[in-house]
């Protein structure tokens, strides 16, 4: 079982202002570093034909608030890392690839 659980919100500033370090150490807290956990953990889930992935998110994975561009975009792209991993792979489960 896997379960990623970081966020960091280090950017509360409107959007032309947003500094690219800020940027980028939110994108790899809250979305690069999640995907890079599950890319590593899925092999071995399909070996084993059996495993889970927890992503917590946050609100901000479904809409949006102001002074917070790169938090909005790092939950809004795990919220498509979470249901792609389990459209992919859950339909290798149903096929019988994996168990359920």
């Amino acid at each position: 079982i896997v379960i990623n659980n970081a966020g960091i919100n280090i950017t509360r500033v409107i959007s032309h202002e947003v500094e690219k370090k800020g940027w980028d150490e939110t994108l790899l807290v809250n979305l690069t570093i999640p995907f890079l956990i599950c890319k590593g953990a899925l092999p071995y889930m399909m070996k084993k034909k059996w495993g889970r992935i927890i992503n917590i998110s946050s609100i901000y994975g479904i809409r949006s608030e102001e002074d917070c561009l790169p938090y909005n975009v790092s939950k809004h792209g795990l919220k498509a890392l979470t249901t792609t991993i389990a459209k992919e792979y859950g339909k290798m489960a149903r096929l019988g690839v994996l168990k359920r």
